[in-house]
């Protein structure tokens, strides 16, 4: 059906027009359908739009152009020297192909600390502490090489509010915590005895560092560091005494 067309035609709806031949290309992809449908040996194809056509044939004309090329390249005296050349160096070249004989690898253990997690870890060093050997796999006792460190039990020290003694003020602020009771407003905020988790923050109210690093004493009035500027610790005792909070801690 390629005579039917003409690429440079100006007019896409001529008779040798891109649309007219995709009508007839149409007409023809049905047929053959039709004719497959009534049993006999046909190869179908599908539908293409005017666009379609013209990108096959530019590609088409691409293709015997590079063909041309290829054909006219044989025969040229340069081309046929550089595949002789390549030919002798080929063959020119020992067997790439063997094995050679080598040893087993050995894997040291003096190198360091291994690329541990998976995936790999970011600090390894830190990762690989919250693991310890199993000392129970043996040969004939098989198992995980490999345990949980189960983290060394804390135990806390029971606080009560008599500890504080009488000139803590405790209706000012919270003898757990130590922040005052204006903070503890809002009804999941209890102050006093049901005070829990630090009100919320994540620094004490005396030093005001956070309470992660508490791991030897508690937090607020508990707390044996020293005590911040922007603290307010010093309006929590009614007598101004320095080593109120000291003596409590130590109760």
């Amino acid at each position: 059906m390629s005579p039917q067309h003409d690429r440079q035609s100006k007019s896409l709806t001529s008779p040798r027009g891109y649309k007219t031949f995709a009508d007839a290309w149409d007409t023809k992809v049905a047929n053959m359908h039709g004719a497959k449908l009534e049993g006999e040996k046909v190869v179908l194809t599908n539908r293409k739009s005017h666009t379609q056509l013209q990108d096959q044939h530019d590609k088409m004309k691409r293709h015997q152009e590079l063909l041309e090329l290829s054909k006219n390249g044989r025969n040229d005296p340069a081309m046929q020297r550089m595949e002789e050349e390549f030919r002798i160096t080929r063959r020119q070249l020992g067997p790439c192909q063997t094995v050679g004989a080598g040893q087993a690898p050995e894997c040291s253990q003096h190198h360091g600390q291994p690329i541990f997690g998976v995936p790999f870890a970011l600090n390894p060093g830190i990762a690989a502490n919250a693991f310890q050997l199993n000392p129970n796999v043996t040969v004939n006792l098989p198992g995980a090489p490999i345990l949980y460190r189960k983290p060394a039990l804390v135990t806390t020290k029971a606080i009560t509010r008599q500890q504080l003694g009488p000139s803590f003020k405790a209706k000012l602020f919270c003898w757990k915590c130590g922040f005052q009771r204006k903070e503890h407003c809002p009804p999941q905020c209890p102050f006093g005895d049901k005070c829990v988790n630090n009100l919320g923050y994540e620094h004490c109210s005396k030093c005001i560092e956070r309470i992660e690093l508490h791991t030897d004493c508690g937090v607020g009035p508990w707390c044996t560091r020293q005590a911040d500027t922007r603290s307010k610790c010093g309006n929590w005792w009614q007598e101004q005494e320095e080593n109120t909070t000291e003596n409590a801690a130590a109760i």
